[in-house]
């Protein structure tokens, strides 16, 4: 069921007064975690305090009870039962990059636990698995795998987006459409629940548990203390493309995507951006750079590119080149040097999933009107399907986001400030595109990592027909909501 966005907001405002009611119990909240043997807490009277709340959407400025950075899981473990007993809910933080500020809880009052601490990657060959902290971030993982023996995983492209909330949301990337999302390589998981428990969580140890975080664990439940992965060894080069297309061209650059990605082979995964100032595709192929020109011939007989830039590299410098670091240096991958330019920015985001091979000439329409509108907008159109679609939608794990074709993430940034007119711009040039997403499908689906606060029916578009399952897992694991946020899962339908 999904419930009006109206009455999902007036249920959370009512959690957030309670939650004002137990502010007196802020002063034991601290002493109970300053208790906790060697964790680190960051309050209001702190120096850190201004670095620790910062949010990766800088429109975002909630003020935590507290940030906490244990160092092991039993100061995990000790932290979560602190926040229980004073009825302070919790906010598991790995990268921070929730669109919504959902790593801070999505208010005020919360305990914030950073993870970053908990960043280790051991690999075992003779697996094929790794187990890697639930506080590393995606570039250094893929850095440490990679030296480990030319090792990788299929999730995300920015390098500092902690790679907890991209396979616990889903995690589509590079490797997508070969290797499937981050959240169909988990192997098991190490939690820690609303009582303070640590379990382990596998397909067989805590299922129902292990099914729901796959896909819907995004601070839903309870913290998730590392993750075992399984890997992928591309010894052999790869290749990397970049093309650039003329905005005036742009019915001929949809018309030969659509003609192009019913064909394409799983081995290639393209991101093709397409703002006012004209389109940029990238891509990466798992074959030799000669394949290029036959590979693209389908979509490029239709629409030439006004620029090429093709390469054979390693699969570490595909990485590297897509993580928009500007840097040749795998080295710049473990993030020593700082956040890089993907952090710290005003910046608004949304999704649709869309399952057919073509967009409508009314979509593309729309999408011309309002990009020329503003400079700074832009929209993403990943292609999906490949490995993604040989999960059951509904079935292995929470993720059931199979049948796509198309993901297109809406995006609006600006300098500094508040910006009403850039949000306004995001949101109407968003609803015009609903309003005929809803005339050629019959039920909003988006991406819950690109997660928005104000998609109306979102448990649908997100979780659709697993929703009704979650609940009741959620009610089982977390029945007193310690873990949750404006659009975590609930405990009642």
């Amino acid at each position: 069921m999904n419930l009006p966005y109206s009455t999902i907001f007036a249920l959370y405002a009512v959690s957030l007064l309670a939650t004002n009611v137990y502010a007196a119990t802020a002063p034991s909240l601290r002493s109970c975690l300053n208790s906790v043997t060697g964790l680190e807490v960051v309050t209001s009277s702190d120096s850190k305090f201004t670095t620790a709340k910062q949010a990766f959407d800088l429109r975002f400025t909630y003020t935590p009870e507290a940030v906490v950075y244990p160092s092991t899981e039993a100061q995990v473990q000790g932290a979560v039962k602190c926040a229980v007993a004073a009825n302070i809910p919790i906010a598991p933080r790995c990268g921070g990059h929730s669109y919504e500020g959902y790593s801070l809880g999505g208010a005020d009052g919360y305990l914030v636990i950073d993870l970053g601490k908990l960043n280790t990657v051991t690999v075992d060959k003779s697996s094929g698995t790794t187990w890697i902290g639930a506080g590393s971030k995606l570039g250094p993982a893929y850095l440490s795998l990679w030296k480990a023996g030319n090792y990788t995983l299929p999730g995300g492209t920015c390098p500092s987006v902690g790679v907890s909330g991209n396979a616990l949301g889903g995690g589509y990337g590079l490797l997508g459409r070969k290797h499937s999302v981050l959240a169909d390589n988990v192997v098991a998981l190490r939690f820690v629940n609303a009582k303070g428990e640590l379990l382990q969580v596998d397909a067989n140890n805590n299922p129902d548990l292990f099914w729901a975080l796959r896909g819907a664990g995004l601070g839903s439940f309870g913290v998730i203390t590392a993750f075992k992965f399984k890997m992928y060894e591309i010894a052999d080069a790869v290749t990397t493309f970049e093309y650039s297309f003329p905005a005036s061209n742009y019915k001929n650059v949809m018309k030969g995507l659509s003609a192009w990605a019913s064909t394409a082979p799983d081995e290639v995964t393209i991101e093709l951006n397409w703002a006012a100032s004209g389109f940029d595709l990238t891509g990466i192929y798992l074959g030799p750079k000669s394949d290029i020109p036959a590979l693209m011939n389908k979509w490029f007989s239709i629409a030439s590119p006004s620029h090429s830039d093709v390469k054979s590299m390693s699969m570490i410098s595909a990485i590297l080149k897509f993580s928009y670091i500007d840097s040749t240096d795998i080295e710049s991958l473990s993030l020593t040097t700082g956040p890089g330019p993907a952090d710290a920015r005003y910046y608004a985001g949304k999704s649709l999933l869309y399952d057919n091979d073509t967009f409508s000439d009314s979509s593309i329409s729309i999408i011309k009107k309002w990009l020329a509108k503003y400079s700074k907008g832009y929209i993403i159109i990943d292609l999906w399907g490949g490995a993604v679609r040989n999960q059951p939608s509904i079935g292995a794990n929470a993720f059931v986001h199979r049948s796509q074709k198309f993901g297109i993430e809406f995006v609006s940034e600006w300098d500094k400030g508040t910006c009403s007119t850039c949000l306004d711009w995001l949101s109407s040039f968003f609803n015009e595109m609903l309003v005929q997403y809803k005339k050629e499908y019959p039920a909003v689906k988006a991406y819950q990592n690109y997660i928005d606060r104000t998609l109306q029916g979102w448990s649908s578009a997100y979780y659709a027909d697993a929703w009704p399952r979650l609940v009741s897992i959620k009610k089982t694991v977390d029945p007193g909501n310690v873990f949750r946020n404006p659009q975590s899962i609930p405990v009642t339908l």
